[in-house]
């Protein structure tokens, strides 16, 4: 979405595939996403490309610089023309076609992509922007993997999908909170070079944050708490790996080597702009001073922390110098190119996968160890995040299929083939398989997923989630104004007359929406079950919600015919 006009990305599929600047709408011909450097649309497999002249358009996927694109301050660039050229448009044309530019400080050539991210700040990377969903505020809090930390702009407003109805706003005295979207000034926000957010009703006025960690408008000023920056999406990087099937890492002391490759976040990097940053440490970038050893470094401008392929050989603008490996696996550079230089691969390993979550709270994963699927506990590991390939549906943690028992039903990870007990689709909130067109269901005391009967419950109804959910401790301490948001466990309870229940702390104690202490008339009324020793085996590993119970007597009393004489009478304790 342009930051000029609000206009969107368009592909014109009645006019040769070309690209141009639309009204924004739905459909899928304006879904852009990035996949590697490649960026495509919702439509089909073709990539976004630039010709030798002329408009922008979508073309089969090669690996030519004219398709390599990435985001540079919200202006997207190609590795063709690096910083020279960038994409634009004549925002006065009848067509409003996109083609290739001299880059400039218009607005033409900023863009912001509809992709809920967090939003962090300069001062504090540990900080995410928060949505306080008791009061409305807005704050810097540790990041977490709740929607309430995830935005997005939509045109010049920044919106969450907690509540995609309600935008950022700035009251009367500065304080910016969240509220009904109504298009006004005091709702839309710009970025400048830097990387601070100017509200239109105000251009001398920055996105601040005090010493409470709340966030303001205020005059703007060059300190690192007016600075912010997207924080990356969930396996934003891809491997740096040469021919031996070794892959470039950072270790311990910030160091760059080579090691087998094992895809972790210390291997897995990406450009930012022309700065290559790996996900194990996004705060740094990697720096090489002249022909020398490769390692992190605070990030800057200057031509050694500015990279680029060509041809196989990772190269800085610093110096005609190569990736190379030294004989103990060191990473540093080296003359090039010549015969004996390395040639790597930039290559991802992950796809566009989310996290599948059933019941309201529990994700889809892959026991590591023997391949089984379970309904787990929440987390943003790579057993944890699903994609479709087809009919196939498949983890993040192996190239294997989702594979149904055709006698059981059990689920489990197998190698891919054509079977219809490999295949499934999403019919509404449901997964069924093409085998039995049965449904993904689990089992609520083992967390065991299988494919069974359609259920009208909440163990069948499933969910690719847009942001990460995932357990975390509460924070031992809460600031005065902090929010707590309680509910029932569906699954186990029932709710009182109130479904949620959300606590202030007020001065040192909690105070509930009714102005009454606590959670003092909020109630969640459990079902009667009846558990063994798997739940317990179970609730100990902190594989299930945390249970409560008190000691319960339970009589049950059977009329029957009995062998003995007389009434007989069971009775079980608890």
């Amino acid at each position: 979405m342009s930051q000029h006009d609000y206009l969107c990305l368009d592909r014109d599929v009645q006019n040769g595939d070309n690209i141009k600047m639309g009204q924004c709408h739905e459909w899928s011909n304006q879904f852009f996403y990035f996949d590697g450097d490649h960026l495509k649309d919702g439509r089909d497999g073709l990539c976004l490309d630039e010709p030798a002249s002329g408009s922008l358009y979508m073309y089969s996927c090669h690996d030519g610089d004219n398709q390599k694109w990435y985001l540079d301050n919200n202006r997207l660039k190609n590795r063709k023309w690096g910083d020279a050229k960038c994409m634009d448009y004549d925002p006065n044309s009848a067509d409003k076609d996109v083609y290739m530019g001299a880059c400039h400080n218009g607005a033409n050539q900023r863009y912001n992509f509809e992709v809920p991210r967090k939003l962090k700040i300069r001062a504090d990377g540990d900080l995410c922007l928060d949505w306080n969903t008791g009061s409305n505020n807005v704050l810097m809090h540790p990041c977490h993997g709740g929607n309430n930390q995830l935005w997005y702009f939509h045109g010049p407003a920044l919106r969450s999908p907690h509540d995609s109805s309600k935008c950022l706003d700035m009251a009367d005295g500065g304080n910016l909170f969240m509220y009904a979207c109504h298009g006004g000034t005091n709702q839309h926000f710009t970025w400048d070079d830097n990387g601070r957010l100017k509200i239109h009703a105000d251009g001398g006025k920055c996105m601040d944050m005090d010493g409470d960690k709340n966030i303001y408008m205020y005059d703007c000023h060059s300190g690192t708490n007016q600075q912010f920056y997207w924080g990356q999406l969930f396996h934003h990087g891809k491997t740096i790996s040469n021919d031996e099937g070794a892959c470039l890492e950072i270790g311990s002391t910030g160091h760059a080597q080579v090691h087998p490759c094992h895809w972790g976040p210390n291997q897995r990097f990406f450009f930012d702009g022309e700065r290559l940053k790996v996900e194990s440490d996004t705060d740094r970038c990697l720096d090489v001073p002249g022909r020398n050893e490769l390692y992190l470094h605070s990030c800057h401008g200057e031509a050694n922390q500015k990279f680029f392929f060509d041809g196989g050989h990772l190269q800085t603008r610093a110096s005609v110098a190569c990736l190379d490996v030294k004989k103990d696996g060191t990473a540093y550079f080296g003359s090039c190119p010549n015969a004996y230089s390395l040639k790597w691969h930039f290559t991802t390993q992950l796809h566009n996968s989310v996290q599948l979550t059933v019941g309201g709270g529990r994700c889809l994963a892959v026991n590591p160890g023997d391949g089984n699927v379970e309904a787990t506990g929440c987390g943003e590991e790579a057993q944890h995040m699903w994609y479709f390939s087809g009919d196939h549906l498949k983890s993040e943690l192996s190239d294997k299929c989702l594979d149904a028992d055709t006698v059981t039903g059990n689920l489990y990870m197998h190698a891919c083939h054509s079977e219809n007990q490999q295949k499934f689709y999403m019919d509404g909130g449901r997964i069924r398989d093409r085998h039995r067109n049965r449904c993904l269901e689990y089992n609520v005391h083992t967390g065991n997923v299988f494919t069974g009967t359609c259920p009208d419950q909440k163990n069948a109804e499933w969910k690719f989630e847009e942001g990460m959910l995932k357990k975390t401790p509460l924070p031992t301490q809460f600031r005065h104004g902090q929010s707590l948001r309680a509910s029932c466990w569906s699954e186990r309870f029932a709710t009182g007359s109130h479904s949620t229940e959300t606590m202030t702390c007020v001065a040192g104690a909690w105070a509930n929406s009714r102005n009454k202490p606590g959670l003092d008339g909020f109630t969640c009324a459990a079902c009667i079950q009846v558990v063994s020793k798997v739940y317990a085996d179970l609730d100990a590993q902190i594989r299930q919600e945390l249970f409560f119970a008190k000691g319960l007597q339970l009589q049950l009393s059977v009329a029957a015919r009995p062998s003995c004489k007389g009434r007989c009478r069971i009775q079980v304790s608890a």
